[in-house]
């Protein structure tokens, strides 16, 4: 307790028990029932970033067509694209979301399991609230880092795929950004 009566709460004062397997590897049997649906995220983010990497190619298609008059058909096209990449970004990003929380659901009932099996005079040292802050935050770790590695992810293959296009259209000017990028 500190002198004002509140609990304090001290993230290093719980450690599991030594019996709690720790490591990347007691994450795996709680995704494993979420692979398909990883999968499809991870299939659909390719396409999100497929989708949006070929509205350049149209757009520079539709802008070079303007001497000709306006071309509708890449016009649409390009809206298609963008409204296509938003459905497909939004529904990966929603069923991301979902596993994360359904991992991290299932993380914390093993959580729960853990603690209610333990030794009693674990607990006796502890301060009030070290338990329930400690479960709390890495459950909460787990769920940010589920969307933060589907993001890694995609934004590496964009990256790609952008310095793919740009040295297409003009390998001069890539030249030249990858330059100031390297200077800043």
């Amino acid at each position: 307790m500190s002198p004002t009566g509140v609990a304090s709460v001290s993230p290093q004062a719980f450690a599991w028990p030594a019996s709690v397997p720790i490591g990347p590897g007691v994450l795996f049997p709680h995704v494993r029932p979420h692979l398909v649906v990883i999968v499809a995220v991870a299939v659909a983010g390719l396409g999100s970033v497929a989708l949006n990497l070929a509205q350049p190619v149209v757009l520079e298609k539709l802008i070079s067509g303007f001497d000709a008059g306006v071309d509708y058909v890449a016009a649409a096209l390009l809206a298609a694209l963008i409204m296509a990449r938003t459905v497909v970004a939004s529904t990966a990003s929603y069923f991301g979301s979902r596993v994360a929380n359904s991992v991290v659901l299932d993380l914390r009932e093993a959580m729960v399991r853990v603690v209610l099996s333990t030794e009693m005079t674990t607990y006796v040292r502890l301060e009030f609230g070290d338990l329930i802050h400690r479960l709390g935050t890495d459950a909460s770790r787990v769920r940010a880092l589920l969307p933060l590695a589907q993001s890694a992810c995609v934004n590496a293959v964009t990256a790609v795929g952008a310095f793919v296009l740009m040295s297409r259209i003009d390998w001069a000017l890539t030249v030249v950004v990858l330059a100031v990028a390297g200077v800043c």
